[in-house]
């Protein structure tokens, strides 16, 4: 047991309130930030509402900003429409579909030239996930992440395909 190592040896790492510290961040105009990724089991429009307002000025804050959703659609929690508002609001919305297992995670990933924000937590991107559930979430401040983060991501995106609108009406179906 003496060989286990901390999954996270850098920066600096809080437990918070999942919303409100995403929107305090956003709201304080980090003009470091570049890309937005979220990483969400399920996601419905009453809880893209919740961030959606902080989301979409951050990204005009500067032109070469995007923000990135990975979507999972497992056991049908995602809510369509919810999808369909993401992508009008200029979000590229990718959609889980090579992958083993149940795409489950609840991530949101600031990226920057010099820092990152990392929240994890519990929360799916629903209201009551958001605002009414017991949940937990940290936050984790560095300036760079690990190797081990990026692989991740890239097997995630790997795993995605952009939204289309065959495909969220094959969703719908």
């Amino acid at each position: 047991m003496d060989t286990l190592l901390p999954t996270c040896t850098k920066g600096k790492w809080s437990v918070t309130s999942f919303r409100d510290s995403i929107m305090e961040t956003l709201k304080a105009g980090d003009d470091d930030g570049l890309c937005i990724r979220m990483y969400f089991y399920a996601v419905t429009l009453p809880g893209w509402s919740q961030l959606r307002r902080s989301i979409k000025s951050w990204s005009r804050g500067r032109n070469e900003r995007t923000v990135i959703a990975y979507i999972g659609t497992d056991h049908a929690i995602t809510d369509p429409l919810a999808l369909e508002r993401m992508r009008d609001d200029g979000v590229s919305v990718r959609l889980m579909e090579k992958y083993q297992g149940v795409f489950h995670p609840k991530v949101i990933w600031l990226e920057g030239a010099s820092r990152h924000s990392i929240w994890i937590g519990s929360n799916n991107l629903t209201r009551d996930g958001l605002l009414n559930n017991i949940e937990f979430a940290s936050v984790i401040h560095a300036a760079d992440v690990p190797e081990g983060l990026r692989r991740w991501a890239e097997v995630v995106d790997e795993g995605s395909a952009i939204l289309t609108a065959e495909s969220l009406s094959s969703y719908r179906r």
